[in-house]
């Protein structure tokens, strides 16, 4: 019954024909599907993993940096993502752009500084020297920062800033504590003294979010205290501040949540000295689907000559690095290669069935076939490798990534945190998974239509 059925379904004597020739020959086919399926995973696999590494990142530029910022004319495309200069009139460039219609911006008060841990403190005065680890503060508008970036979803263990307190020492309740904390050696929790000095009516700690790798590295927890130090503008002397966990955030980009610290603008402005209106950037958020050329043309018409401005794309590339674009390269380059050794090994494969089997086309030719039929065979032959090719590919790649996913696990923490790798498959990643080998399978079949044609005409 089942013989019979697979008669009726299969009625087409070129298919008949194409998986007759698959069947008696299924050790070349299998060694040309292999060739083609192994090409198809490395192509799948680093795109998976590309394309994770580009959401994570997209999605941390705008966590901190929204769509785009404003920075003091002149600086470099690094001091975009840190140590830009302080603007004064930082919060009138962001009331000229929320007035765009359908913008929103709002300043960030960053200072470069360290942190001194309870761990890194008891490691200091066990080796009687002080030992600091560095870190970027982004004091951000607590009350308005949401309308353009995203670091309140991204928390994962504590709570988000009270939006109706104003963090300085005077609001807080210690009307002294900027003094005490402006003046060198005035603070209780030194390398010295150790942490059982400190005095919370005489200095308040400011309120901080530090990243998840950060947390593991240091093994902070909600609610623990350190000491913040900073170089003031002048360069003679060290703001020592006390900073409180109030919440821990996750980013994706474990270096990126070890070095970013996040405090409320009103917090970062005191501690450097500046007024509310002084900050050194000035995060943007356009409207959904707007091109970032004119997004950029809006922007500088309103920030003027005095002002560069920076979008995400440019930011992104910071963060990558020139070896990543370069490893992309590589990789479609490789790729491009192993696919023409796979055309070539297809063609190979489709030319010696013309020789081999001239004997059965033309019979077929003898018997009436018709040149479309003959081809077809070919087409056939050419789309049932394709496709297996390309399912056995799927297969390798998803039993590669994860062995890669295994082994980043496996590897001692860095930064604070494991190495999870990930993958993302796209849709246009999977169609094009199933489209390449497809296409180069028949794309070797169609260049032995002059062989085939040779044959037939004689």
């Amino acid at each position: 019954m089942s013989g019979r059925l697979w008669q009726v379904i299969i009625i087409d004597p070129s298919l008949k024909f194409a998986l007759g020739e698959l069947r008696d020959h299924k050790g070349v086919y299998i060694a040309i599907i292999i060739v083609v399926s192994l090409s198809m995973s490395v192509f799948i696999t680093q795109s998976a993993l590309n394309e994770y590494n580009d959401y994570v990142t997209e999605k941390t530029i705008k966590t901190m940096y929204g769509d785009g910022v404003v920075v003091a004319e002149g600086l470099p495309l690094r001091y975009a993502i840190s140590g830009a200069s302080p603007m004064s009139d930082a919060k009138e460039i962001a009331g000229k752009i929320n007035a765009i219609p359908g913008f929103s911006a709002v300043i960030r008060a960053e200072g470069e500084g360290s942190a001194v841990h309870k761990e890194l403190e008891a490691h200091s005065r066990a080796a009687g020297a002080g030992e600091a680890d560095g870190g970027t503060y982004w004091g951000i508008d607590v009350k308005n920062d949401e309308t353009v970036c995203a670091i309140k979803n991204k928390i994962v263990e504590g709570s988000y800033f009270d939006t109706n307190k104003t963090y300085t020492q005077a609001a807080m309740g210690a009307p002294g504590g900027l003094a005490l904390i402006r003046t060198p050696g005035a603070f209780y929790g030194d390398y010295s003294s150790g942490w059982s000095k400190y005095d919370s009516g005489a200095v308040k700690a400011y309120p901080v979010l530090v990243g998840k790798a950060c947390a593991v590295l240091h093994k902070l927890r909600i609610g623990e205290v350190f000491i913040g130090c900073w170089l003031t503008d002048q360069g003679a002397l060290y703001n020592d501040v006390y900073l409180e966990i109030i919440g821990i955030y996750e980013s994706g980009k474990p270096l990126f949540e070890a070095i970013n610290y996040i405090v409320p603008a009103e917090s970062m402005q005191e501690i450097k000295g500046w007024d509310n209106n002084t900050a050194n950037y000035v995060c943007v958020r356009a409207p959904a689907g707007m091109s970032e050329n004119s997004m950029a043309e809006q922007i500088r018409a309103v920030i003027g000559d005095g002002r560069t401005f920076y979008s995400a794309s440019q930011l992104k590339t910071v963060w990558e690095g020139n070896l990543g674009a370069m490893g992309k390269f590589i990789l479609y380059v490789t790729i491009a290669a192993s696919l023409m050794l796979a055309v070539a090994a297809v063609k190979y494969v489709m030319d010696s069935i013309i020789v081999r089997k001239n004997r059965e086309i033309g019979t077929l030719k003898a018997l009436g076939a018709r040149d479309r039929t003959v081809a077809s065979i070919f087409l056939y032959q050419a789309f049932i490798i394709g496709l297996l090719s390309a399912g056995l590919g799927m297969l390798f790649s998803m039993s590669i990534m994860g062995l890669i996913s295994y082994y980043g696990l496996s590897l001692p923490y860095v930064l604070g945190s494991k190495m999870e790798i990930k993958f993302i498959i796209s849709p246009l990643t999977a169609v094009l998974a199933f489209v390449i080998p497809i296409v180069v399978a028949l794309g070797a079949a169609a260049s032995a239509d002059q062989a085939k044609s040779q044959f037939l005409a004689t």
